[in-house]
């Protein structure tokens, strides 16, 4: 069960956004992700949280017969941020110990530019891309 009172997060902005409102975040990332919020001291907007296998992103990687993605093991978010704030959230998602991958999109207009954070573990798996 997690205890929301003590997450600067709310469900609804976590929850899948395909319609289904499914809430299949994980415990241990949503402390981890707590974590990096306290350390960057900024609101963190999340643009993507939990994505069900119906989600379309996820849908099409498995119609292209891959897997699903990390949003939807509950273990990552997408976070809108640019500019000097992204710089700051990258430094405090590399130095924190328990976030193993960190994709950064930072082209495009400066509403839909996000990091990525998660902590997948799988092997031959990047530490850090972009998109």
């Amino acid at each position: 069960m997690i205890d929301w009172a003590n997450l600067n997060f709310i469900p609804e902005e976590l929850e899948c956004r395909c319609g289904c409102a499914q809430m299949g975040m994980d415990h241990d990332f949503l402390q981890t992700l707590q974590d990096v919020r306290t350390s960057y001291g900024r609101v963190m907007n999340v643009s993507s949280g939990y994505r069900c296998a119906a989600h379309p992103i996820e849908a099409r990687k498995i119609e292209k017969g891959g897997k699903p993605g990390s949003h939807y093991s509950g273990k990552a978010v997408d976070i809108l941020v640019s500019g000097e704030a992204a710089l700051e959230l990258l430094r405090v998602a590399l130095a924190h110990p328990d976030v193993t991958g960190i994709g950064v999109n930072q082209k495009g207009p400066h509403s839909s530019r996000f990091i990525h954070i998660d902590t997948i573990t799988e092997p031959n798996r990047p530490t850090i891309w972009s998109y």
